[in-house]
């Protein structure tokens, strides 16, 4: 089995960073509270209600992030793994492999005329190529330098 590492754009790391942030903010309010305990016991189950699903969630997400993948799988096919979902990507009906050079990215064109963009690493595009021709060899690799494909 082959991995690539989905390769989420700059502005979704800034977005979880700032999440993080929040929720650092939260759970320090949270624990401020809990340091100030009062004798209401309902004030302090739900500020370290508060706070524990507030660190669960910025754990779920930033595990979705750190296990976004493609998977390439020899006699199985490709995945698509982004956090807990996975989805099979049909070998048998890609006809192409699109390298559009001024937009820097992969494109995967079926059989049926649809296309699906593979966010990897630039670095990665030509081993992610030969992963998936091992499985399917009626595969073609272009590079569009911006004029006409067809």
């Amino acid at each position: 089995m082959k991995t690539f590492r989905y390769k989420f754009l700059p502005i979704i790391y800034l977005l979880l960073s700032v999440v993080a942030v929040a929720v650092i903010v939260g759970a320090s309010f949270c624990v401020r509270n809990a340091l100030n305990f009062d004798g209401r016991v309902f004030h302090l189950v739900l500020d370290l209600a508060f706070l524990a699903v507030n660190l669960f969630v910025l754990l779920i997400v930033a595990l979705a992030l750190i296990v976004s993948r493609y998977e390439v799988i020899e006699q199985k096919g490709l995945f698509l793994r982004l956090g807990i979902f996975r989805f099979n990507m049909s070998v048998e009906k890609i006809s192409q492999f699109i390298h559009v050079v001024h937009e820097q990215k992969l494109v995967i064109k079926y059989q049926d005329d649809k296309f699906i963009s593979v966010v990897i690493s630039q670095k990665k595009f030509d081993e992610f190529y030969s992963a998936v021709h091992s499985i399917n060899d009626k595969t073609a690799f272009l590079v569009d330098n911006g004029e006409n494909l067809e």
